[in-house]
C-alpha cells in the first residue's frame, strides 16, 4: 500500500510495513479503516473491554 502524497508521507522517517494476516483471527469488533474515526472507535471499544481488530 502506498502512502498518498501528503506532507506527513513526505516527512515520515519510520515507515514500518506490516505483514498481512495469516490464518484465522477472532475479535469482538473489526474496524475497517484506520483514519481518525476508525482509530477513535477502536480505542473506545477496547477501553470498554472488547477485543478489537483494526
Amino acid at each position: 500500500m502506498a502512502y498518498p502524497d501528503t506532507y506527513y508521507a513526505r516527512t515520515l522517517t519510520d515507515r514500518k510495513t506490516r505483514p498481512p494476516l495469516q490464518g484465522e483471527a477472532q475479535c469482538d469488533v473489526a474496524v475497517v479503516g484506520a483514519g481518525l474515526a476508525g482509530l477513535t472507535t477502536a480505542l473506545q471499544l477496547a477501553r470498554a473491554g472488547l477485543h478489537v481488530a483494526v
